[in-house]
């Protein structure tokens, strides 16, 4: 998509939010900052990754939420962020 593409109301703009880049800060990274066009992510071949933990706190949890809460009155995210998290290593 251009950069000077005129959006429409309504339309919908295809997006990934990928992980910040070696170097930057994470708090300084806004979503606008992470989002790539699919077509952009495919053609890095690797070198931008999946933001796994937007997609599993943004779509995944609020899902969950519903039922845990209903069922065991159990909070999705509180349960994840308490969880031990697997340290990756930058390239």
């Amino acid at each position: 998509m251009d950069s000077g593409y005129i959006v429409k109301d309504g339309e919908r703009i295809p997006y990934i939010i990928v992980n910040g880049q070696e170097g930057h800060t994470k708090n300084k990274l806004t979503q606008k900052d992470l989002a790539v066009s699919p077509q952009e992510f495919i053609e890095s071949n690797g070198v931008l990754t999946l933001n796994s933990e937007y997609y599993i706190k943004k779509l995944i949890n609020p899902a969950l939420n519903r039922i845990f809460q209903a069922v065991f009155e159990l909070d999705v995210n509180t349960w994840l962020d308490s969880m031990p998290k697997r340290q990756l290593r930058l390239r």
